[in-house]
């Protein structure tokens, strides 16, 4: 866990803080503990080869991350609109020592900053129905609820 990384985060995302439309949660434990409920775990992460379903896209070297997963997003959620954009997710990243309770619309505006650190990165609605995941090795994969086994 980087103090750095989460400083950094923290002080640039702290307008929407201010003005609650961000909410910083402290006890990330819950949500590791959830996604270690909901998805088999091999290595210490989401073992997707097990998930049947799952979405995968490889980021290129050359490519930007935040733009790759906007993409994928938007290729998933196409029909993406009006109430779904203030849909509630938490992004999670395992670098970090917090998680961040946020509008889907926001995750897509501040996609820049947040996946800006090599790291494992989750983001899920609060009722854990999808799940996207970027890995370090800049992996993205994707699924939704009743794909995980």
């Amino acid at each position: 866990m980087s103090t750095f990384v989460s400083k950094s985060i923290l002080d640039e995302l702290k307008p929407y803080v201010a003005i609650e439309a961000l909410k910083v949660e402290r006890d990330i434990m819950q949500y590791f503990r959830a996604i270690q409920r909901r998805f088999p775990i091999g290595l210490n992460r989401i073992d997707w080869s097990r998930i049947a379903k799952a979405k995968y896209r490889k980021v290129k070297e050359d490519e930007q991350i935040e733009g790759a997963i906007r993409n994928f997003l938007k290729d998933l959620f196409p029909q993406l609109h009006g109430e779904e954009w203030n849909e509630r997710v938490i992004w999670l990243a395992d670098r970090t020592d917090f998680a961040l309770a946020m509008p889907l619309k926001l995750l897509f505006r501040e996609s820049e900053l947040l996946f800006r650190h090599d790291q494992h990165y989750y983001v899920f609605p609060e009722g854990m129905n999808w799940m996207l995941n970027l890995t370090f090795e800049r992996d993205l994969y994707f699924t939704s609820s009743g794909e995980t086994p």
